[in-house]
């Protein structure tokens, strides 16, 4: 009988939530929405089916290489009640109502049909970028890498339990050199007639696009970032996807995705592995850090074969430990602290050292979790958490509304400055593209998805443009 409800349950949201979206490709014929909704099932509701199916079966998908089952360990167990069903439930509630905004309001704007100018930017201001981004990832974290390298462990473990004071700053400037150079290679595919976005076609620029982006992605899946690369894999798509008019053109979309898709499905294997034992000890001299505590678990990920990683990634199952948490302890809303502190966000720490924290301490101490090992609350979670039902309900308009005025956007594009230009062109791209970051944070999320997903991006575009106008007017 519990299987019957349970997967019933997912069985109905899953059918709403794709015929639904059939509806939307439908009526927008936007493969932007398409991909951005599965993402949201992804890091929602899939890891559900195997939850139930295990739960019901005493773990038998550990046969098929799931390998999420240490999460019960560390934090609590997901048991088949009531509890377990609200999370399910609510997680859908919150994908159908971001459909429904982009369903029932049209995107089409009603705008002149002339031919929009694009905007000419300068191939090489970008590579620069990027390159300067890299070296200044490289001197911020320097110190702990070359500590992880002399005691034999892995850097991407090693970094992430061992943050120096610049760790924000070395974040920062990875995803500046990743989105950079997949922007530029994407407008470059685009060729010299391209929609919004064009530059200058050559060999050689395409050769050194080539080569720094072998270097930027050779450094980012030894240190296992691969965040940075989801986004800026998706933002260079969305941009060739708007930039060849929405044009599917097969090889350059095949290759872009295969230029994303192999650093991105061998970062798991690479970024466990000790890196100090294949330099040959060129750094004798050991670091008397202790090794980090999720050493051990790197070490069992790693074992496991590299389909089994790509196919069941615990980032499937983490999401259903965050709400099930909330729901099941019972943890009191706040009513708003997550707005408090993403108001108080603003304000740097240098001068407020003690501003109001974002949802996540408060939701480590209600479900009693003392580890260090830090796990990603929900974004569906954080607006349960201030605002129950409603919060869900809010949180999908909100988020439906954002997406959808994005869409929108890109038809001002004939309008205005070159910045406010850019802005207009590259926000689609860029609320999309932070589907993945963004369902892992809570209301908080707003910020960075402000500052990093959009800003930077223009910024860097823009400076491009800008440098291409100077050369032009010279």
């Amino acid at each position: 009988m519990e299987g019957l409800i349970f997967f019933g349950t997912l069985t109905i949201l899953t059918l709403t939530i794709f015929r639904l979206l059939f509806f939307i490709w439908k009526k927008h014929g936007n493969w932007t929405i398409v991909i951005g909704i599965a993402m949201l099932y992804y890091w929602s509701l899939s890891g559900a089916w195997f939850i139930i199916y295990d739960l019901l079966s005493s773990n038998a998908g550990e046969k098929w290489g799931v390998h999420y089952y240490y999460y019960f360990e560390k934090l609590f167990r997901i048991n088949l009640n009531v509890d377990y069903l609200y999370s399910i439930v609510a997680y859908g509630f919150f994908i159908i109502t971001v459909e429904l905004v982009l369903f029932l309001f049209p995107i089409k704007a009603n705008f002149s049909e002339k031919k929009i100018e694009s905007i000419s930017i300068y191939h090489p201001a970008l590579i620069i970028i990027a390159l300067l981004a890299l070296g200044g990832s490289i001197f911020f974290n320097y110190e702990k890498i070359i500590e992880a390298i002399q005691n034999g462990e892995s850097i991407y473990v090693y970094t992430r339990f061992h943050q120096g004071k610049f760790f924000t700053l070395h974040q920062l400037c990875n995803e500046i050199a990743v989105v950079t150079l997949l922007m530029g290679i994407a407008i470059l595919l685009s060729g010299e007639n391209a929609k919004y976005l064009r530059g200058k076609k050559s060999v050689v620029l395409l050769v050194l696009y080539l080569l720094s982006f072998t270097i930027v992605m050779l450094y980012l899946v030894i240190l296992g970032n691969r965040h940075d690369l989801i986004f800026g894999g998706l933002i260079g798509l969305y941009l060739l996807y708007f930039n060849l008019n929405k044009i599917i053109k097969p090889f350059r979309f095949i290759a872009f995705i295969l230029m994303i898709a192999i650093p991105l499905l061998t970062t798991d294997t690479i970024r466990s592995l000790p890196w100090g034992k294949y330099f040959g000890q060129v750094i004798s001299k050991p670091s008397p850090v202790i090794s980090t505590p999720s050493t051990t678990v790197t070490e069992n990920i790693s074992s496991i074969s590299l389909i089994q990683n790509i196919l069941f990634s615990n980032e499937m199952f983490a999401a259903h430990m965050s709400m099930y948490g909330a729901i099941h302890y019972k943890i009191p809303l706040t009513y708003g602290s997550s707005v408090v502190s993403l108001g108080a966000s603003i304000v740097p720490r240098i001068f407020w050292e003690n501003r109001p924290p974002d949802i996540y301490p408060y939701y480590a101490k209600g479900v009693h979790y003392n580890d260090e090992q830090g796990f990603t609350i929900h974004h569906v979670t954080g607006w349960y958490l201030n605002y129950g039902w409603l919060g869900i309900l809010l949180g999908g308009l909100l988020f439906g509304w954002l997406w959808h005025y994005s869409l929108v956007s890109i038809s001002k594009t004939q309008f205005g400055n070159s910045f406010k230009r850019i802005f207009f062109i590259l926000l689609p791209c860029s609320i999309a593209s932070f589907i993945p970051l963004f369902i892992r944070a809570g209301i908080e999320v707003y910020k960075p998805l402000f500052i990093e997903g959009i800003l930077f991006p223009v910024i860097v575009i823009w400076f491009a443009h800008f440098i291409q106008k100077k050369i032009i007017n010279k």
